[in-house]
């Protein structure tokens, strides 16, 4: 849908002809309109897709996202963004007392079986500003959010309100290219959105390198030999992901891994310069930090309780 108007309902719609008024207005107008509301009744939906494939008029339903208060909040934001006005029968407005004024617009609707995308376009000074008071308000609800699901929740509703929308064309001389050149830029997007909601860290495997000292201070006041192992092997592993990018580059990692930990810094494979990676946007997401560690973590726990392993014949001497 392409410059379409946006209807906001906070209720399930039951009946069409609830809808009528805003459907008649639809038609007169030949404008393409999309509605989103709680949930819709079989009979609506029925009724609305025959009336789309016939031409009458092109409505979309669409069911609004989250649950409870969590969808309460992300209509606001639909509304905000939209410049939609949220139709609540408990502020006293009605759907068969539809009014135009109430719409909000879209530059692109892009509805799939999964999700749906709303592309604002060019936003005016008046309506960046209450975006941006918006932000705000969701950064404190985060702030103030005691659960580590919430906080990701509300997180992900302020990234999509912070993000754009871009297109990406992807080419190449043959298929396998062009396959390959996708792979690397849906990579690149799912970073970029891991980023957005959980923060970035300097990359390079730096973050792992200067965050295992903290475990040091852990080892001191420990007593139990076990746990002291555990925390020496978690100390060595956090190395060998900056220790293997170096050397992958061709670069000598004794010297550089001790420049780094005395500086605090991270090295430049593409200059052989140890620089502030933060400053230099050398960053990766956190979230792809903190995995990487529990997946190695878990990979270890298998590898401890397996009763056999196997290796290579010239290794076989140091597990006898």
């Amino acid at each position: 849908m392409t410059d379409a108007k946006v209807l906001v309902v906070s209720k399930k719609i039951s009946s069409i002809h609830e809808l009528l008024p805003a459907l008649q207005w639809a038609a007169t107008t030949q404008s393409e309109l999309l509605i989103i509301a709680d949930d819709f009744d079989n009979e609506v939906v029925a009724t609305l897709a025959i009336n789309y494939i016939s031409g009458v008029f092109k409505v979309m339903a669409v069911r609004a996202p989250g649950f409870g208060d969590r969808r309460a909040s992300l209509l606001t934001d639909i509304c905000i963004v939209t410049g939609a006005t949220l139709i609540d029968e408990a502020k006293g407005l009605y759907l068969r007392q539809f009014s135009p004024e109430w719409l909000g617009g879209s530059d692109r609707v892009v509805v799939t079986k999964d999700d749906t995308t709303l592309i604002a376009g060019k936003q005016t000074e008046e309506r960046k500003a209450i975006i941006e008071e918006r932000i705000k308000v969701l950064l404190s609800q985060e702030n103030e959010a005691k659960g580590e699901f919430d906080k990701k929740q509300i997180r992900e509703q302020r990234a999509k309100l912070q993000g754009g929308i871009v297109t990406i064309r992807v080419g190449g001389h043959n298929e396998m290219e062009i396959q390959n050149r996708k792979r690397l830029v849906d990579d690149a997007v799912q970073t970029i959105k891991a980023a957005l909601t959980d923060g970035i860290v300097a990359g390079g495997g730096t973050e792992l390198l200067r965050a295992r000292n903290s475990l040091l201070a852990s080892k001191k006041h420990m007593n139990n030999t076990f746990l002291e192992q555990g925390i020496s092997i978690v100390f060595d592993a956090c190395r060998i992901p900056c220790e293997q990018i170096i050397k992958n580059s061709g670069f000598e990692a004794y010297e550089i891994l001790h420049k780094i930990d005395k500086k605090g810094s991270g090295f430049d494979v593409t200059t052989g310069q140890v620089v502030d990676m933060m400053q230099q946007g050398l960053v990766s997401p956190a979230a792809s930090e903190k995995q990487a560690l529990i997946c190695a973590c878990s990979a270890a726990k298998v590898f401890i309780m397996t009763n056999a392993a196997i290796a290579p014949s010239d290794k076989m001497q140091d597990f006898e």
